[in-house]
């Protein structure tokens, strides 16, 4: 597959189909392009160019086209996603196609470079969605002899995973599909026989001793952790389903077999246990940046999410509100109305933000709205060979004109001990001012 802008070498004949009837994607791809990312085009590529313009979903397709294009949907997931998944209709007639965005390109890339991640979208932005089409082409087209796990918080959740996931399987292909009698088909787990692969799920345990032995009893390469912060003892389940899945991970790794863990949620409770052990686990990732798609290659890529992530558990979070994903503020609002969203639970589900009970902080609920609204992503991240990041608040051209004005820049650092992950950052303000450039 193509992930990194050398592997386009490695795929001679593959083009980016400019063509493609999801305009989406062209969408997305011209705002990599906007944003200076070089490795903008990944997302339309097309192994086998004789594909260009054919319909997979034709019922006059000959069996030459079908068996191409379960090969390209096999070894190409963009292609899969862009032409191939559809989306469970929820107040139309008929599927719809998968949209690309910010939050569902950058988690599957992730995911196919092995990299854990965690993803914080709001509420009807499609982060489901994001986790099952990722969970279909590996179960259903890609992957052969291989468990795929789901832990969320509930029964009714995981009912409506899988549900979600029967749909989709429905919507394929029948030459795709391949859909099987022998396969299993009940509300807590699901197979494809003719490749080999299991899904199975389970949910939180309210007791100690429940999520330790839930947790040691989880062993997949492949694990999607839904709505971790709201799952009952999660930071005991958590490390153990870990380590129990170390040893599947070392096995795909050697047969080159997929493998990665991928916490998809709504921000949650600071001050609840779960909450509080998930958001110090995203808070210690690298945050995500698309610059991390200009990465040379995979071997790139894992020191400098290595040298990035300050905690102790490398990964990477991405977190994404909704003028990310193409959503305004007058959606915003409507989304908020339609919920009856109020107060922390609006702040959670509709604005990323991971709360605390308002007796539990010093500091005034005015003055923490303030802190909030005044941060800000970075223009640019400017990275280096040895893997580490500058978040840059100004331009490259500013930068420049900057330094031929002979303006000054100061950088300061508390280097504490430089024992471990101490969160050792380098900050950059304007000696004028103290405006913070990176």
């Amino acid at each position: 597959m193509i992930l990194f802008l050398e592997d386009w070498n490695r795929h001679p004949t593959a083009i980016p189909d400019t063509t493609t009837r999801n305009t989406s994607w062209l969408r997305y791809v011209d705002l990599l392009r906007t944003m200076g990312i070089r490795n903008h085009a990944f997302p339309l590529a097309l192994h086998n160019p004789k594909l260009q313009g054919i319909d997979p979903f034709s019922l006059d397709l000959t069996v030459e086209q079908m068996v191409q294009i379960q090969l390209e949907a096999k070894f190409n997931p963009w292609y899969f996603y862009r032409e191939i998944l559809r989306v469970p209709p929820s107040a139309s007639p008929e599927p719809l196609p998968m949209l690309a965005n910010r939050g569902n390109i950058s988690l599957w890339w992730l995911a196919y470079n092995h990299i854990d991640a965690g993803l914080t979208q709001p509420r009807q932005t499609g982060k489901s969605l994001s986790s099952d089409g990722l969970t279909t082409h590996i179960k259903d087209v890609a992957a052969e002899n291989t468990k795929l796990l789901l832990l969320t918080k509930d029964n009714s959740l995981r009912l409506a995973n899988i549900d979600r996931l029967k749909k989709m399987r429905e919507y394929l292909p029948s030459y795709i599909a391949r859909i099987s009698k022998e396969d299993a088909d009940n509300k807590t787990e699901m197979t494809n026989v003719a490749l080999g692969n299991k899904y199975v799920t389970a949910v939180g345990q309210n007791s100690e001793a429940g999520a330790l032995n839930l947790g040691r009893g989880l062993t997949a390469a492949i694990s999607e952790v839904d709505e971790s912060p709201f799952i009952p003892y999660i930071d005991v389940t958590l490390p153990a389903m870990l380590a129990s899945t170390r040893a599947a991970r070392e096995e795909a790794k050697a047969t080159g077999g997929f493998y990665f863990n991928i916490f998809p949620t709504t921000a949650g409770k600071k001050d609840s246990r779960s909450g509080a052990y998930m958001y110090d686990m995203f808070m210690g990732a690298m945050p995500w940046t698309e610059n991390l798609f200009d990465c040379q290659n995979q071997m790139e890529l894992v020191r400098i999410v290595d040298k990035n992530s300050p905690g102790r558990k490398k990964m990477v979070y991405i977190n994404l509100l909704h003028h990310h994903l193409g959503k305004d503020d007058e959606w915003l609002y409507n989304a908020m109305a339609e919920a009856n969203a109020t107060g922390e639970a609006a702040e959670r589900d509709f604005m990323n933000r991971w709360t605390s009970g308002s007796g539990s902080s010093p500091i005034s609920t005015k003055l923490l709205e303030v802190i909030a609204a005044s941060k800000k992503n970075p223009v640019w991240v400017e990275t280096f060979s040895e893997g580490y990041c500058i978040n840059w608040y100004i331009t490259e051209n500013e930068l420049a004109t900057r330094a031929r004005n002979g303006r000054m820049m100061v950088g300061g650092m508390d280097t504490s001990e430089g024992l471990g992950r101490d969160q050792i950052t380098l900050v950059m303000v304007d000696s004028e001012n103290l405006e913070v450039l990176g």
